[in-house]
């Protein structure tokens, strides 16, 4: 066991290295349980999300903790400085919990009651977790994290990488965990077996029916070269719902084309550290034509979405635990970018004429039914988006 688990550490360590998976895969150790690299990457994959506790589980709970910690490295791609910082716990703490993290990962990864064909893992079922919902992502963000993640790969086989990004791109709709996992192995479909070459990696919007995608396109400069799309690229693809072929260029190069579905022009950006809430407004909201849902816990991460595309309305908790509601809707009326996006205030404690005073558009105080909310929203969105006579 000691052994196995020094070689699961080895595998995560070199996670996101294609050439160095596919060799891994083939050690004594593990003989025949992995067809290959991208079949042992897609394994372990798999296992870290079949960590994730029950949504019963309390939030606070170890178990949690644990699932997020190997998230955050390996299906996200963050850094160990990063990831303590999103779990706020220092670098030492990370690192004890990191073991028992991977400990618990080797169980299951090697659980003899796990799927028999570790080569091929299912896509993870579609879930209203807010954490696997689709949300708005600004692929340029996107492929510079993904390129920062692979950069040891590019220094090491000594590439270029040349990245063209059209102007104005919208953004995407789909998961951003799911979105990064994505780009980084469509880079990794890119420099495996690759040498001493400059690539290039361009970003553009399509109209091409039967919706506006945002593409990732990615030109070997080999000619002649043949690589197939591996399991675990096509796999992601199915789960972030978005299209994956291969093209030949005029001077008979392989393009790789990833087509990410555009998001709908409006949305509801929901800033609250209750992830049940989140999950609850999410369903009210499917009930709501046209309107696209995107939950955040933090004002970061609300002020990263609103950069990624500004929504069409805010619904904001009072109750938050790294800022107070009240000063965080200040900040939004302060900030030029945000101070006209109508916001809503969502609590037990709503406080109607203090929040209208503020600067809020409404109150809608907790508990409330969806027929409620849908019909709070379009009184506020539908005036704000008619044309004026």
């Amino acid at each position: 066991m000691v052994a196995r688990r020094a070689w699961l550490r080895q595998a995560l360590a070199r996670f996101h290295d294609p050439g160095y998976l596919q060799e891994h895969a083939r050690a004594s150790l593990v003989a025949g349980q992995f067809a290959d690299g991208p079949a042992l990457q897609a394994a372990i994959q798999d296992a870290i999300r079949r960590m994730q506790p029950p949504p019963e589980t309390a939030a606070h709970a170890p178990a949690w903790r644990l699932h997020k910690l190997l998230s955050l490295r390996y299906l996200d791609g963050l850094t160990q400085q990063e990831a303590a910082a999103e779990l706020g716990i220092g670098l030492r703490h990370f690192k004890r919990e990191q073991q028992r993290a991977i400990e618990a990962l080797d169980t299951l990864l090697f659980d003899s009651s796990a799927p028999a064909d570790r080569g091929h893992s299912p896509a993870p079922p579609a879930s209203e977790s807010p954490s696997t919902s689709p949300d708005l992502i600004h692929l340029p963000e996107v492929l510079r994290a993904a390129l920062t993640v692979v950069d040891p790969v590019l220094t090491r086989q000594d590439l270029n990488v040349t990245v063209s990004l059209e102007d104005n791109l919208p953004p995407a709709q789909v998961n951003p965990m799911l979105a990064r996992q994505l780009v980084i192995n469509a880079l990794g479909w890119l420099i495996r077996d690759t040498d001493h070459e400059r690539l290039l990696v361009r970003a553009r919007a399509m109209s091409t029916p039967p919706r506006p995608a945002v593409a990732l396109e990615l030109e070997h400069p080999t000619v002649g070269r043949r690589q197939p799309i591996s399991n675990t690229l096509e796999q992601l693809a199915r789960s972030a719902k978005a299209e994956l072929s291969i093209e030949i260029t005029p001077r008979q190069t392989q393009k790789l084309v990833l087509r990410l579905p555009a998001a709908h022009s409006r949305y509801i950006l929901m800033i609250d550290d209750n992830p049940d809430m989140l999950r609850l407004v999410q369903r009210q909201l499917q009930r709501a034509s046209g309107l696209a849902f995107v939950g955040v816990s933090t004002m970061d991460q609300a002020l990263s979405q609103i950069r990624a595309s500004r929504p069409a309305c805010i619904l904001l908790d009072l109750m938050m635990p790294d800022h107070d509601g009240w000063e965080i809707l200040r900040l939004l009326k302060t900030y030029p970018e945000t101070a006209a996006i109508p916001i809503v205030i969502s609590s037990v404690m709503p406080e109607p004429d203090l929040a209208r005073a503020m600067g809020a558009a409404a109150v809608l105080p907790r508990p409330f039914k969806a027929a409620q909310l849908n019909e709070m929203l379009r009184a506020i969105i539908e005036p704000a988006s008619a044309p004026k006579p």
